[in-house]
């Protein structure tokens, strides 16, 4: 019993420590990060948004972890099962449905859907300033059953075993939320660090698109791999995509706000060459 238990805490905790952190790097996480940002003009304060959305979005997990808990304590294997290929569908559809309105939205309003939701929520919520508005924006994305479904399997197996209980599997969700909470916290510090360079330009346009994109299209490959139980791409290859992009937002910004100071300081200069040369020598 001890030793059955060393080693379940052995390999669990930190199983799901880096299963929180591979969580936070899924696209829909990026772009609404990315979102909360841009909607909060890239200004200091937006660098912890990730904190307050990832605070909300564990919370609201949590609470679908406990009910799907109280609701299938009792269900068979094979419900089971069933319920995690149901899951695993919906989250799938509703990530490819999101990314579909998010392109649609850019091309008809030049904002995202979930853009939209989050200055919905923002608008209402701005007395709590930006972090408490991405708190709320959080516990509003994460009421879903392709966020729970992630980790409900896990703790489902956790609480089936009588020898261990829900109390181990709130442990196990402790630790799910530290390497999500970190991780999304680095996502808005550097997508403000990106923005602040790309503000007012076409980037912050063409990174919003590229995110959806990859959203999409994974969503998709997503789909597939549930229905057909074949996997076609690599399961990092999402994360690795945005990486990408945010990257190469990096150097935009980082090329764009270099030229704007080179512009700056060649101006003046042409402006009094243009004005001595224009002087009239008689005078």
């Amino acid at each position: 019993m001890v030793t059955d238990l060393k080693a379940f805490v052995a390999i669990s905790i930190p199983s799901m420590f880096l299963f929180g952190m591979r969580h936070a790097l899924d696209v829909d996480h990026i772009t609404a990060i990315d979102n909360l940002v841009r909607m909060h003009n890239a200004r200091k304060s937006a660098r912890w948004v990730g904190t307050g959305f990832s605070a909300g979005h564990m919370i609201s997990i949590l609470s679908e972890m406990l009910l799907i808990i109280y609701i299938v304590g009792s269900t068979t294997s094979g419900k089971l099962d069933q319920i995690s290929f149901s899951g695993g569908v919906t989250g799938a559809i509703a990530l490819a449905t999101i990314g579909a309105i998010n392109i649609y939205s850019m091309k008809r309003w030049g904002k995202t859907g979930s853009a939209i939701l989050a200055s919905k929520i923002v608008t209402r919520t701005h007395i709590l300033r930006p972090v408490g508005s991405a708190f709320v924006t959080g516990l509003v994305f994460g009421i879903g059953f392709d966020t729970a479904t992630q980790i409900s399997a896990l703790t489902l197996s956790v609480v089936a075993s009588a020898t261990l209980g829900v109390q181990v599997a709130l442990m196990l969700a402790g630790f799910f939320a530290l390497g999500l909470i970190p991780v999304d916290t680095l996502d808005s510090v550097v997508l403000r660090s990106a923005f602040s360079r790309m503000f007012n330009t076409k980037g912050f346009t063409y990174l919003s698109y590229a995110l959806s994109g990859v959203a999409l299209i994974i969503a998709a490959f997503e789909s597939y791999a549930v229905i057909t139980n074949v996997k076609i791409v690599p399961p990092l290859t999402g994360p690795v995509l945005a990486i990408i992009i945010i990257a190469g937002a990096f150097g935009y910004g980082f090329a764009t706000r270099k030229r704007r100071v080179v512009d700056q300081s060649i101006s003046p200069r042409q402006h009094n060459h243009d004005a001595d040369f224009n002087e009239d020598p008689n005078r």
